[in-house]
């Protein structure tokens, strides 16, 4: 977990003629829970996807702890999503969904098993 901090966070549409976020600016401290809610199209997803690096900024910062990550790759921020429309990879068992990005990154098989039952376990899913 970590802090992560938005600073006057803006972006446009594709076209560039609607501010779909507008001069955000959030706090998320260590081990806080937040939940984004709103009707479609009000920009819950768009910052999410934001911070990932799915999705770019047209003004302002991303910080993660204290590193600015704004004008990083997606990958190498650090950051995942979970979507609540789908399974990222419906094929796959519930386990091997949340174990698929530590073994991107090359995580040992004891520390994937570990992480993916303290996952499961914060996220009431048992043993999966």
């Amino acid at each position: 977990m970590a802090n992560v901090s938005l600073k006057n966070i803006s972006t446009v549409s594709p076209r560039g003629n609607v501010a779909i976020i507008d001069g955000l600016n959030l706090e998320v401290h260590d081990r806080e829970f937040l939940v984004l809610l709103g009707p479609p199209s009000s920009g819950p997803s768009t910052i999410v996807r934001i911070v990932a690096g799915l999705e770019g900024i047209s003004q302002g910062e991303i910080f993660v702890e204290d590193r600015r990550v704004d004008d990083l790759a997606p990958n190498d921020r650090e950051v995942a999503l979970v979507s609540n429309n789908h399974v990222p990879y419906p094929r796959m068992s519930v386990h091997d969904n949340i174990a698929f990005g530590l073994k991107h990154r090359k995580f040992s098989s004891v520390e994937i098993e570990k992480r993916v039952r303290d996952a499961a376990q914060v996220l009431g899913l048992g043993n999966c």
